[in-house]
């Protein structure tokens, strides 16, 4: 038998090796979403998930929490409010759950609505760009909760953003792009999920359907489909990650063109495909 601490409740838990590896598994896709800032100038201080706070130096030995190389940038969200809107938006939920018997609405239930209160108001502007950096914050806010398949809907809502070159007020489909971490991060949800590859094709396609984009939706599942099922073709092997025996170089052909990006080795199928 084995202890571990679950990051949904933080309990120490006695457990099997079957639900000991589950519990692992958890936590190296919750370590690896990093929790938006709402701190500055709100108070409101971060649900802290950190190997070194919320696990014992035993779990923190089997975790999986290496470097990622990668390309997202985290918003730093205080910098779009301020306290002011933040009690604005406690007072408008509190009106709300009150009315509905319940008790005051926690800080992540304030922090939720402002991020979708956000993500629509970047929408409206087609300020793509910021909507993006949004919607990647709502699937780090979600995997922090381990809220797993709302998370991945998210990561994958990002992937399309991404693919359509969201930038700025503008898509330009020449700058689409991929980005290992959130391939990485949508590799470990499915994995815990146990999705197969059509049902996160069908919720790729869901997501797509949430916005007009240019490219058409297949041809962006194919993009898709090849970097997260790459062909053994595009696996660089013969050229080591400097200093990170645990990555891999992948080859990617993408609407920009073809781009070399590294990816946890260990997150690639272990049979890729021809081709």
């Amino acid at each position: 038998m084995f202890v571990r601490t679950r990051p949904v409740d933080r309990a120490r838990v006695v457990v099997t090796k079957a639900d000991a590896d589950v519990i692992e598994e958890d936590w190296s896709i919750v370590t690896n979403a990093d929790e938006p800032n709402f701190y500055y100038p709100t108070g409101m201080a971060p649900q802290v998930v950190s190997v070194r706070v919320d696990v014992t130096r035993e779990d923190a030995g089997a975790i999986e929490h290496g470097s990622i190389a990668t390309n997202a940038v985290e918003p730093d969200l205080y910098a779009q409010t301020s306290r002011q809107e933040v009690e604005e938006e406690r007072e408008k939920l509190r009106l709300s759950v009150r009315a509905a018997g319940q008790q005051e609405p926690s800080d992540d239930e304030v922090k939720w609505s402002l991020l979708n209160k956000w993500s629509a108001r970047q929408a409206a502007a087609n300020e793509w760009g910021l909507y993006k950096r949004i919607e990647l914050s709502k699937a780090a806010f979600l995997t922090r909760r381990c809220k797993f398949p709302d998370a991945l809907r998210h990561y994958l809502h990002v992937c399309a953003l991404d693919l359509n070159g969201a930038t700025s007020k503008a898509f330009d489909t020449r700058s689409g792009e991929l980005r290992p971490y959130i391939l990485d991060q949508v590799t470990r949800i499915f994995r815990k999920l146990r999705l197969q590859r059509e049902e996160i094709r069908e919720l790729f396609r869901s997501c797509y359907a949430e916005r007009a984009l240019p490219l058409p939706v297949d041809e962006c599942w194919a993009y898709l489909q090849n970097a997260l099922w790459p062909s053994a073709s595009s696996l660089r092997e013969d050229v080591p990650v400097p200093g990170e025996p645990f990555l891999i170089y992948q080859v990617l052909a993408l609407p920009c063109g073809m781009r070399t990006i590294s990816r946890v080795r260990s997150l690639l199928p272990e049979s890729p495909t021809e081709g």
